[in-house]
């Protein structure tokens, strides 16, 4: 890409290349502001009009607030999974919640878990942008999912401000400093 800009019109990234294989799982890390946020709305917007390309999928801080079904398991309906296969991934990212708990009654925490279960394991085929996604999270989750995206097949971007979290499982890993990608790992 030639040049990124923020909502602002201020340059975030220029003249920037990002080589993306399947399975390559690429952190991204920078100060506030420095456009992780931006770069993996951006490449979801462009993946997605790529028709050669799997469908990309951003899963932010408050992109899960919109449109939410009324209960957990209304939340995965529309996946081939059973009410049991539901409950064991659950148990697996330290869930204890009842199916029919509401989504409105779930911390900021626990409904990232759901959106990031529903991804890992239900939609393969998909690249995953993760924007911070270990806010909200305590260890034992981090841990959790940390092993979640070892074992996945998927194609992830992952910003996040958790170095240690990233290099657990990162392939590569870029510094967004002064406008470019600097990789570190």
């Amino acid at each position: 890409m030639d040049q990124l800009l923020s909502p602002q019109n201020k340059t975030l990234l220029s003249n920037t290349q990002l080589n993306l294989q399947t399975a390559d799982i690429i952190g991204l890390i920078g100060p506030n502001g420095c456009g992780k946020t931006t770069l993996l709305k951006y490449l979801e917007h462009y993946i997605n009009q790529q028709q050669s390309l799997p469908p990309a999928s951003y899963i932010g801080l408050n992109t899960t607030k919109q449109k939410k079904p009324a209960t957990v398991a209304d939340f995965f309906h529309e996946t081939i999974l059973s009410k049991t296969e539901v409950k064991r991934l659950l148990v697996k990212m330290d869930m204890f919640v009842d199916l029919t708990t509401r989504l409105t009654d779930l911390s900021g925490g626990e409904f990232a878990k759901l959106a990031l279960i529903k991804q890992l394991y239900l939609e393969q085929e998909s690249i995953l942008l993760l924007d911070e996604p270990t806010n909200y999270l305590d260890p034992e989750s981090v841990t959790a999912l940390a092993q979640m995206l070892k074992q996945s097949h998927l194609t992830c971007i992952i910003a996040s401000h958790n170095c240690k979290f990233l290099t657990q499982f990162c392939q590569q890993i870029y510094k967004i400093k002064q406008q470019r990608l600097i990789e570190l790992h």
